[in-house]
């Protein structure tokens, strides 16, 4: 019996959630609410239909929702988020390597995840930061509210990389919504 084709099956899951996307956006709202030479803070809501465990569950299979194209590896299965104690949201590398992108610091199942790091090019940087998603229930389903507040030293400040991450970290969570509420 042969094995499924894992990069093609990534493949169709990219390409039906970028489908996903496009037929259903997400109202997503993103903002930097402080940007200065030592740090930055986010804030990003995103509404859905799915519930808050709902939503929290689909968080929490990111291989499923995460865009590849903001990973070491360039594909969104060789991801993994463990919630136990000592988890991290993890990176798989072809060559046997791995990234920790984020280590879990708290945990409350359905309601909120924490985590701490620097994603992307944050941590190479020595770039350290906080990260908080909340899920809460609204009379439609439910909305994420991530924080994400980040700090360090960076020759030239840290201002500029504010709307960057805002941007990218905005994407991720629509993404993340639209995948929460396909499953519905």
């Amino acid at each position: 019996m042969s094995q499924p084709n894992r990069r093609g099956d990534g493949i169709m899951a990219s390409t039906w959630l970028v489908t996903l996307l496009v037929l259903a956006p997400v109202s997503t709202m993103a903002e930097v609410l402080a940007a200065g030479e030592g740090g930055f803070s986010l804030r990003i809501e995103t509404p859905m239909r799915a519930s808050p465990a709902q939503a929290y569950d689909a968080f929490l299979a990111i291989e499923r929702w995460w865009d590849a194209d903001h990973s070491y590896s360039g594909k969104a299965e060789n991801l993994s988020l463990d919630v136990s104690p000592g988890g991290a949201f993890l990176e798989r590398l072809d060559d046997g390597g791995f990234v920790v992108h984020l280590a879990v610091v708290y945990a409350r199942p359905g309601t909120e995840l924490r985590f701490s790091g620097g994603l992307g090019p944050l941590r190479p940087m020595g770039l350290e930061g906080t990260m908080t998603v909340r899920f809460e229930a609204t009379d439609d389903g439910s909305k994420t509210v991530m924080l994400y507040n980040v700090s360090g030293f960076a020759e030239g400040g840290l201002e500029a990389l504010a709307p960057i991450v805002d941007r990218v970290q905005a994407g991720q969570m629509a993404r993340h919504a639209a995948y929460a509420d396909s499953l519905l």
